[in-house]
């Protein structure tokens, strides 16, 4: 059985196939659609971005999105018991050509976005993280429910007060942001 895994040339991510199987795991349950909010905001805010789609998924690597949305999530994630958004943006069209290993990559700006409110119909955006990605892609994001994890990268127990945003490439590493209070801290919670 063949798998993609993540290389990096020149600071950009691409997939590379490779042998092996790596075991699922549960992913988001958010619905299909993003909500019209949502969209309204990343259009208002990134005219050029848009979320990303299931159909932007490399399905066969990203075995756990099967019936879950990855662009997206909902929760309260400052803990001001306000809904905010989370969405995995990418641009529209491709910002560069890569070439590697024999075939030409495509490569699409992306990042991570918290996007809370609206406050006088606006939403409030915080980026957690900008990267370049050719598509199709295995990163997606999750729902991190209140509990304590372990940051392994650090050495410590953190205890998540609200629900938090997990980013993470299929099979590969996952990071969790999370609101401590002033700012959205990180925690590497696998690799």
């Amino acid at each position: 059985m063949t798998r993609r895994i993540l290389a990096t040339f020149f600071g950009v991510t691409l997939m590379v196939t490779a042998l092996g199987a790596e075991p699922g795991r549960s992913g988001p349950s958010s619905a299909d659609r993003p909500p019209a909010a949502l969209l309204a905001a990343v259009a208002e805010l990134h005219p050029d971005m848009r979320v990303v789609e299931k159909s932007d998924l490399n399905a066969q690597d990203c075995v756990e999105f099967r019936g879950a949305h990855p662009g997206w999530i909902a929760g309260d994630f400052l803990g001001d018991g306000q809904l905010e958004y989370a969405a995995l943006l990418i641009t529209e069209a491709p910002t560069k050509k890569i070439a590697f290993e024999g075939r030409t990559y495509l490569v699409h700006s992306a990042r991570v976005v918290v996007l809370a409110g609206p406050v006088n119909k606006r939403f409030e955006e915080t980026t957690l993280y900008e990267f370049d990605e050719a598509l199709p892609t295995i990163r997606g994001l999750a729902l991190q429910e209140p509990k304590k994890i372990f940051d392994p990268s650090a050495q410590r127990d953190i205890w998540l007060a609200h629900p938090a945003v997990t980013f993470f490439s299929c099979g590969q590493f996952s990071v969790v942001y999370f609101w401590d209070g002033k700012r959205f801290d990180r925690a590497q919670t696998s690799n």
